[in-house]
């Protein structure tokens, strides 16, 4: 699934052809002067070729929403421009609204002016509240919509959110992972004394003792057992 939206070109090449691999898995560009740059460069170019990047589980008009809102928040500029310069080699020296995504920046890349992360689709933090309001729109439970959106779209605290939104839905609840406590129930209130009674019999110092309580009065009647045989 995380590989439809490339357009993959298979093409076999005998073991004796096979050149050492660079760091991107793939052949050394015999022209470049500064290596590193030139080569995030093409691994850029390339990506940005293929017309089927675009992620197959968003509505085109998501997707158009998500272009616009993309391009004017500004922490996702930042992001952006993080992306396409590449990242330093210490997280202290990202900006803070950036930070959150460095655990996972080699995952990152963008086509057609939408981020991703993998194969999701990293969605701006003014337009998290549309997205969860899809998510829940099934009704099928926190576990259930997590592991929806997880193949589809990405931002930092989406889980929590997707938790908060459904504890907070009656509906959702019907499908929580928890087994929810059956409601007590209480006994009938009798209207006249031994109309409900309940029975037990119990053992004290080598003696068995049959008790019965009156449900109207919570009078207790005791009584030993020759044997406990029936």
């Amino acid at each position: 699934m995380r590989l439809q939206r490339y357009s993959i070109n298979v093409v076999y090449k005998k073991g004796s052809s096979l050149v050492s691999a660079d760091t991107l898995s793939r052949a050394p560009l015999s022209s470049v002067h500064n290596r590193k740059q030139n080569n995030f460069d093409a691994f850029r170019l390339e990506v940005e070729r293929l017309d089927a990047l675009a992620n197959p589980q968003l509505l085109p008009k998501t997707t158009i929403s998500l272009q616009a809102t993309t391009a004017k928040d500004p922490n996702v500029a930042q992001l952006l421009k993080v992306i396409l310069s590449g990242y330093p080699d210490i997280k202290s020296h990202l900006p803070g609204c950036v930070k959150p995504y460095w655990c996972f920046h080699d995952e990152m890349s963008v086509h057609n002016g939408v981020i991703y992360r993998g194969s999701q689709a990293v969605i701006p933090k003014s337009m998290s509240r549309q997205m969860l309001t899809k998510i829940h729109a099934s009704h099928a439970g926190a576990e259930s919509n997590i592991r929806m959106a997880k193949d589809i779209v990405y931002w930092p605290g989406m889980q929590p959110e997707i938790k908060d939104m459904c504890q907070n839905c009656g509906q959702c609840a019907q499908f929580g992972i928890e087994n929810t406590r059956e409601p007590v129930k209480s006994q009938p209130i009798p209207k006249y004394p031994w109309q409900f009674v309940s029975q037990d019999i119990f053992q004290f110092e080598s003696s068995s003792y049959v008790v019965t309580v009156d449900h109207y009065s919570d009078f207790i009647e005791l009584g030993e057992l020759d044997n406990t045989l029936s």
